[in-house]
């Protein structure tokens, strides 16, 4: 193992005492003030944040955590970080890498029924739109607006029953 300069030219003069018990007091002493430095450098670079959960809570987030393949401490910080982006935190990312390796062998088959001089065209641009819908169906929760315009221009009716249940709550 190689060691750093500045501990060989801590230990230098240790070291030519030979002495084991004074070698390995400065090792110590080393490994010591190389820990607080460390710690000085880190306190800087990242912030801890000590969040305390009732019990029941936090056998809700252990379950889903263990859904989602991760501990418990990464599936906070994740759900934070999806929170703040809108995104979703996914079940796990091999799941969405299946559908996405599915609908690209889809979209290469109707390639090839294209290129037999099928007329398969449209499906072709349908089959992408859908890769794409899911892709971002899977990564981003729909705004609440968004939702609530696309079913009103498809259903016109729609309207009246969401201001039935509106008046209801």
């Amino acid at each position: 193992m190689a060691w750093s300069r500045a501990y060989r030219e801590h230990m230098a003069p240790f070291i030519k005492t030979g002495i084991p018990a004074l070698i390995n007091k400065a090792k110590q002493e080393y490994r010591k003030e190389y820990k607080r430095k460390w710690k000085q450098e880190r306190k800087q670079k990242v912030k801890a944040v000590s969040v305390e959960f009732h019990t029941v809570e936090y056998k809700q987030i252990q379950i889903e955590a263990k859904i989602h393949s991760i501990k418990v401490a990464s599936f906070v910080k994740k759900g934070v970080q999806a929170y703040m982006n809108k995104t979703y935190i996914n079940p796990t990312e091999e799941k969405v890498n299946r559908i996405h390796m599915l609908l690209k062998m889809m979209i290469i088959h109707i390639e090839d029924l294209i290129e037999d001089d099928k007329p398969l065209g449209s499906y072709l641009l349908a089959l992408q739109q859908l890769e794409h819908d899911i892709r971002v169906y899977l990564n981003s929760p729909p705004e609440l607006y968004n939702y609530l315009a696309r079913h009103l221009t498809k259903n016109p009716n729609y309207k009246e029953e969401l201001l039935r249940l509106i008046e209801t709550v």
